[in-house]
């Protein structure tokens, strides 16, 4: 599997969904749902558990304004956010673990998790260069 990929072992539901996408866009979720034109209380319903699943609907609203976002992940919180597979969070607008003052966490372990293999690549490139080199060195000599 790619490094840059989330390979997401369980589904998201709406609220987590809309927790990676605040962190993706760096927004709070007023400004979100003022972005993607809904009403903010579209949110606090995933939050409270009222919507389990983002609508067709809200979906679209979201790909018109993100089209790099996955339509499959947004309807079914499978797979990866982003239709290229790769994940980053603009942490521009970050306090801490919450965005712009709301009450949301993104999923740290997950986070984590990531953070420790792209490490663990990076090691193994940095040895193999150093290797590298070493051997270009004898060779120059």
């Amino acid at each position: 599997m790619d490094n840059n990929n989330i390979d997401t072992k369980k589904s998201f539901n709406a609220y987590e969904i809309m927790c990676e996408l605040l962190a993706y866009t760096g927004l709070n979720s007023a400004n979100f749902c003022q972005k993607i034109g809904v009403n903010p209380t579209t949110i606090h319903d995933m939050k409270i558990g009222k919507t389990k699943r983002i609508s067709v609907n809200l979906a679209e609203k979201i790909i018109s304004q993100y089209p790099d976002i996955s339509r499959s992940w947004l309807l079914t919180g499978d797979g990866v956010m982003l239709l290229d597979g790769k994940y980053s969070i603009n942490t521009s607008h970050q306090r801490g673990n919450n965005y712009q003052g709301d009450n949301i966490n993104t999923a740290p372990t997950e986070l984590y998790s990531i953070i420790s293999s792209q490490q663990a690549t990076i090691s193994k490139q940095t040895d193999q260069i150093d290797r590298l080199i070493a051997i270009i060195e004898s060779k120059i000599k």
